[in-house]
Parts: structure tokens; C-alpha cells; sequence
């Protein structure tokens, strides 16, 4: 980068889906990826935004953001959604070394299985803010 310009907002990525991914898996299930293109280090945002449903039980399934497989987020409480699909989302500070970074976001139906987990409009974004 050039010496004295604010690195805000530079290195920006998007990635989404907005089909809908169903899983009846117990075991975390890839929703959607963004890997970066080869970046300086910094510190940079990480936003998220999805749609969360189940079809028993009427409770939002477990979900998690990770970089580098490391947790950022994790949703793990179950509450009560007679709506159908409810919207989660977040973002974080996360500090980089320079390099390739992945960021995954996840779902799984439940430790015993027995009813299917849904995720759509799943978004991810990716920014420098220094």
C-alpha cells in the first residue's frame, strides 16, 4: 500500500447463497466459504448474516462463523421460533498475519438427529479497517 492512505474498506470480499442448505447431519455442515485473496496484515472485519430454521421442535439450530478454524461466533442455544425461518447474523474484529485466510460459516441439525436444520440467504464479508 501506499504510504499515508487510510486502509479502511480495502481488501473488501463478499461471498453468499441464497438457496436454501438443509442438513439432518449431528456433525458441523458447511454452509458457505470465503477464502480472501492474498492480504497484508491488519485488522479486519468479518460480517455474517443468515436465515435459520428447523422442522421439529420449532428451535433455531446450532451455528457457527470460524477464520482460520478458529470460533468467532457461535450460536448454541436453542429458542423457540414458530416463525419459520429467523435471522441471525454478527460481525467481529479479527487481527491477520498476511497471507490466505478462510472463512466458513456452519450448521448442524442437533446431537441426536432427529430433524433437519436449514440455513439460507447466507452472507459473508470480509474488510480491512487498519
Amino acid at each position: 500500500s501506499i504510504s499515508g492512505l487510510n486502509p479502511l474498506g480495502s481488501q473488501y470480499s463478499y461471498v453468499e447463497n441464497l438457496n436454501v442448505f438443509s442438513t439432518t447431519d449431528t456433525s458441523w455442515q458447511n454452509v458457505i466459504t470465503l477464502t480472501t485473496s492474498i492480504i497484508p496484515n491488519g485488522n479486519y472485519r468479518v460480517g455474517w448474516g443468515v436465515e435459520l430454521s428447523v422442522d421439529y421442535g420449532n428451535r433455531i439450530p446450532f451455528m457457527r462463523v470460524m477464520v482460520n478454524n478458529i470460533i468467532i461466533s457461535e450460536n448454541t442455544n436453542r429458542w423457540s421460533n414458530n416463525l419459520g425461518f429467523s435471522p441471525y447474523s454478527g460481525f467481529s474484529q479479527v487481527s491477520l498475519d498476511a497471507g490466505i485466510h478462510t472463512i466458513v460459516m456452519e450448521i448442524n441439525a442437533s446431537d441426536d438427529g432427529v430433524y433437519t436444520a436449514s440455513a439460507k440467504r447466507s452472507r459473508i464479508e470480509f474488510w480491512r479497517i487498519s
